[in-house]
């Protein structure tokens, strides 16, 4: 049109505009025509892809439902499927504690079947959320996806079904978390639904699941020892923010689809700041005082944004206080300042306190192994734990419980902090609800007087606080309990742990295997720690006899009316023939104590206690009309009472009040300053000095007592106060009044001078002190090793708070010593040379097993007599201790480097295999463990305590049966357990050794390997046997473990059958002469 004129190009470009226009709205025309199609359209298969809220219920969340009620319901009966396989089937029991693994008990001997599952489900999990967000932005699921969803789910049901079986098919894991999202995940797959509604589901839940499995993969040792921590955290954060993101959004997007619920939709009234409602404006505010503020609402008129002011200076304030008073109260919480709440409903708890209770040590790593029983050993009455300390926890200790414990164990534990002494603490932790107390020292050897005194003054309060609180005090001091029971603390709630080592220690000179006779009945043995002591060497007959016995417990019930006005010993022997020998009655408390082997008659309902195998076999004897323990504490709760008054009225009668506890108040014995006199002999310029008296009468008399074939000797490591008390715990208990015609002649040898009080109270009972080196060839010849029936250790050091591999390291100069004697005993010929050593912890008796398997050669110095000095033995064993732990930083590293084999022995507890060592099998090792199973097993056997005292402390508990031990009469040679049992708990024998000694109760055997393999062991001598089968013969060289009076004593040893094992020894070499 540029080229035309000016009217004729003014026409042209109007009319070309009209054209242009014109052609622009039907093109407008036609696209809005074609996008109100397309609209159209969307909204149709929207509304056909989309389902109602009715039909999303249905499919994902009433079927689900459906399913999991119905689960729930068949858990019950393979429940009891699942605990009749699990018992009876060798074959069942074995597959799941080697691949599938138990709650509280996850970690199996063959885990690659458990981490493939686990790898795999991470993979597949990450498949599912992946096609769940294709299918979602495509608002439709493909045919092929459809096609691997089903094959996928099948795959997760069968990991379903094992969780379910690691949890023995219990209702509660049915209703866990991640059995719920796969129920919710898989059921609506084999579901009906709505054409074209199948995208839309619930199934990137599945991102949780794949996080669970990943935390499991991180905790491999494999893991562990391959990524460092840090790498290792920064990966489980990342994946739990992705798990939060995708759970979080994809709850979003299902509920932002899906509407309003039907019947709640808002109505809103429009106003200048929008469409409002009251749900809205709720969640305006919240946005707005948190100061998040999404500014899709805002106030509009002046009245509403004055208070909106207010209101955020006042939601800033508010967040600001509260946030302030939760950080005070985590740290309170986290500092154990808190209250004890129990987290079920009338859950039952014990209160732990003492300065023991703040340290982690083998000890007490035992007692929370024994009472909250994670090995899942069948008891259903499992404690919560509060443990209250004045002290700061010891990191370890809570790292312990968090890391060694399972899950749902270790949420049992409650760490608070307070005193004992204080009416507030004690009422924090509700000790008026509680089932038990415990008080427990933190030193268990060393001086312990100001410990004791700070927990009786504990004790006592916490009597004040709640008088009838079930209360157990652990005493280190000898004289501390005597103190104790004169200040108001019940003879039977306290004990002292140095005193009954000692006296364990002191009987196991007589009574052979006393030890694990004691500690087997007191402690479960569970079916797979059998099995791997078994494994170890399948064709030992002697490991198939000890672990048959360790499998006994003690047992207390009350007696049925069969046997009411039954001579005790007549009815323990029909008991035993009814059972066919699985059965033995062995006690009875009578007048609120227990007596052994009671001469008395039985009354209907009365406490008894038994040895058996099972619980099964003990019930058809027992009165079930009520519990035993509660008749039982209710007797000893009237005879605590009687004896009480009794004190009260002697202090009355002496003025005595409590007085204030210090050491010259508990000084030993005379106080006498009298100088020793010495006789010093020399042996290789190597001096050892005999604390003696005159001349050559005290040296006739010390030849005499080392030439004694009953020679006791006894080995103190360090000579200290506390050393001397378990000294004299230690002789006293072998010179009781009812061991008077065996006395056995005890030599001392201890680094530093013996006591004067000491000295004085036995120099006229055939003992002899001698100071010197300990770790001396020529020394420990001189003190009568080559000649002595039985040698005891004492350790020198604590037991208090150290991880186990350091206290193993201090171990060195036991292992170092017991090496010494065997190889003495070894070059001398002697071939029954009974030794009991005490150590400070399990793994070092372990590790000194493993070092004598390998059969180590002696060092050139000690080839010649002496031992090289204490640093040498220290670098030696330091050397021996990295071989199996090359860090010496942790027991896991310990653990970790050892063969298979003794690994699985290993991560079965901690401390509980010590039981299953051979050294303790034949009565030979003693460590800490010990205690800690003991104090545990109180809970569930209130008469613990009681049954330990009356075994090796008689003296105090006014028993007329004690513990004896005898040679095989020979008439018996050849015969069965059986038979022995029958006859003499009815006080019968061919031969006069039961004449007017009464009827005997036979409890154990203990027996030579020699006997027993056809070869010896330099290491043990032998092993216990506790109730062996009826059928069992009895061997030549069998020792029987039994309970008589003084009478029978005298009686056996009249007949030469008590003593030394009747083993035949080699010929003996001069004590000069060292041999080849």
């Amino acid at each position: 049109s540029s080229h035309l004129g000016s009217k004729e190009g003014e026409g042209c470009r109007l009319h070309t505009l009209r054209v242009v226009l014109r052609s622009f709205a039907m093109a407008s025309n036609a696209t809005d025509v074609g996008a109100q199609g397309e609209n159209a359209k969307s909204r149709e298969l929207l509304e056909r892809v989309i389902p109602e809220w009715g039909e999303f219920a249905e499919v994902h969340l009433l079927w689900p439902l459906l399913v999991q009620v119905s689960i729930t319901i068949a858990c019950v009966p393979l429940h009891e499927i699942y605990r009749i396989l699990y018992v009876k089937s060798k074959a069942f029991h074995r597959f799941i504690d080697r691949f599938i693994g138990r709650t509280g008990k996850l970690s199996v001997e063959s885990p690659i079947v458990v981490l493939i599952a686990q790898f795999v489900q991470i993979v597949l999990s990450a498949v599912v959320v992946a096609l769940y967000a294709q299918s979602s932005s495509n608002i439709h699921l493909a045919n092929p996806s459809l096609v691997y969803q089903k094959p996928f789910s099948v795959f997760f049901m069968i990991l379903y079904i094992l969780r379910l079986m690691q949890g023995g098919f219990t209702a509660t894991d049915a209703w866990g978390v991640s059995a719920l999202v796969d129920i919710v995940t898989i059921t609506p797959l084999f579901v009906d639904h709505a054409p074209g509604t199948a995208w839309f589901n619930l199934r990137f839940l599945r991102s949780y699941l794949a996080l669970q499995a990943y935390e499991c993969i991180q905790e491999t040792e494999y893991i562990k020892n391959t990524i460092g921590e840090l790498p290792r955290r920064v990966a489980l954060t990342l994946f739990r923010l992705t798990c939060l993101v995708i759970c979080f959004s994809g709850i979003i997007f299902v509920l932002e689809i899906l509407g309003e619920l039907p019947g709640l939709v808002p109505v809103t009234v429009t106003t200048n700041m929008g469409d409002l409602s009251f749900i809205q404006m709720n969640y305006w505010m919240v946005t707005t005082i948190s100061t998040v503020g999404y500014g899709d609402y805002s106030p509009t008129t002046a009245p509403s944004q004055l208070v909106t002011i207010v209101f955020i200076i006042a939601g800033i304030m508010f967040f600001g206080a509260e946030t302030s008073q939760l950080m005070e109260i985590k740290e309170l919480l986290d500092s154990g300042k808190s209250r004890y709440i129990a987290r079920q409903k009338d859950h039952n708890h014990i209160v732990l306190t003492g300065s023991g209770a703040s340290r982690l040590s083998t000890m007490l790593q035992e007692f929370l192994m024994e009472v909250l029983d994670p090995e899942g050993s069948g008891n259903t009455d499992v404690p919560n734990v509060v443990i209250l300390s004045e002290t700061e926890y010891d990191p370890a200790l809570k790292d312990f419980v968090r890391a060694k414990l399972p899950v749902n164990v270790h949420e049992k534990v409650f760490f608070l902090r307070g005193s004992p002494l204080s009416s507030d603490d004690l009422e924090r932790v509700q000790l008026h609800r509680a089932t038990m107390a415990f008080i427990i020292p933190g030193v268990v050897s060393g001086a312990g007087l100001e410990e004791d005194s700070r927990n009786i003054l504990g004790a006592l309060e916490m009597q004040r606080h709640c008088p009838g609180i079930r209360l157990r005090l652990m005493l280190l001091d000898g004289d501390s309990e005597e103190w104790a029971t004169k200040l108001g603390v019940p003879r039977q709630q306290c004990f002292t742990a140095n005193g009954l080592k000692a006296s364990l220690m002191a009987h196991s000179t007589r009574v052979k295997g006393l030890l694990p006779l004691v500690a087997g009945l007191l402690q479960v043995t569970s079916d797979e720690e059998s099995r791997v002591f078994l494994e170890k060497d399948p064709k030992s007959a002697w490991r198939a006899e000890y672990a048959h016995s360790v499998r006994h417990q003690v047992y207390g019930l009350k007696i049925g009316r069969d046997f009411a006005k039954m001579h005790f010993a007549a009815a323990a022997a029909k008991i035993y023939d009814e059972s066919e020998g699985k059965v033995m009655l062995i006690a009875a408390q009578t007048s609120g104590r227990l007596m052994m082997n009671f001469s008395g008659a039985l009354e209907e309902g009365q406490v008894v206690l038994a040895i058996a195998r099972s619980l099964s076999v003990v019930m058809p004897f027992a009165d079930l009309s009520s519990d035993w323990r509660k008749t039982f504490l209710e007797r000893r709760s009237e005879m605590l009472i009687r004896e009480r008054l009794e004190v009260e009225d002697q202090n009355a009668d002496t003025g005595t009040s409590v007085l204030k506890l210090g050491r010259a108040s508990l000084t030993l014995g005379s106080s006498d300053s009298q100088p020793l006199l010495r006789r010093t002999a020399t042996v290789n310029h190597t001096p050892i000095e005999t604390e003696a008296g005159d001349g050559a009468d005290e040296a006739e008399h010390f030849n005499k007592i080392v030439h004694s074939p009953d020679l006791v000797v006894l080995i103190v490591a360090e000579g200290n106060e506390a050393s001397w008390e378990e000294v004299d715990m230690f002789i006293g208990g072998l010179r009781q009044e009812y061991l008077s015609f065996v006395q056995q002649p005890i030599i001392v040898l201890s680094p530093t001078r013996v006591p004067p009080h000491l000295r004085h109270r036995y120099e006229h009972q055939s003992c002899a002190f001698v100071s010197g080196k300990v770790l001396d060839y020529h020394n420990l010849r001189m003190v009568g090793i080559d000649e002595a029936k039985a040698v005891i250790t004492f350790r020198a050091g604590t037991w208090e708070g150290f991880d186990a591999a350091h206290i193993v390291m201090e171990d060195y100069e036991v292992i170092t010593l017991t090496n010494l004697i065997s190889k003495i005993w070894k070059r001398t010929g002697k071939q029954n040379g009974y030794g009991l050593y005490e150590f400070g912890s399990t793994m070092a008796v372990e590790l000194r097993e493993l070092r004598n398997n390998e059969k180590q050669n002696a060092s050139a110095g000690e080839e010649q007599g002496n031992l090289p000095k204490q640093k040498g033995s220290d670098t030696r064993w330091t050397r021996s201790v990295r071989k199996y732990c090359p860090s010496i930083a942790s027991t896991e590293e310990f653990c970790s480097s050892l063969s298979v084999s003794s690994k699985a022995a290993y991560l079965q507890t901690i401390g509980r295999q010590l039981l299953l060592l051979p050294s303790f099998a034949a009565g030979q090792v003693f460590s800490p463990d010990f205690f800690g199973s003991v104090l545990g097993h109180i809970y569930n056997f209130p008469a613990t305590i009681e049954f330990i005292e009356t075994i090796c402390m008689p003296q105090y508990n006014h028993q007329s049966s004690f513990s004896w031990q005898v040679r095989c009469p020979p008439k018996w040679v050849k015969r069965t357990f059986g038979e022995l049992v029958r006859s003499w708990a009815n006080g019968q024998d061919d031969s006069d050794l039961l004449k007017e000694s009464g009827p005997v109760l036979v409890l154990a055997l203990y027996r030579s390997h020699r006997a027993i393999e056809g070869k010896g062991t330099p290491h043990e001598q032998g092993y216990q046997v506790t109730l062996p089968p009826a059928s069992t013969v009895l061997n030549e060289s069998d020792l029987i473990t039994l309970l008589g009076t003084p009478a029978f004593g005298k009686s056996a040893s009249e007949h030469s059958l008590l003593g030394a094992s009747s083993i035949p020894e080699a010929p003996r070499l001069p004590p000069g002469d060292l041999g080849p």
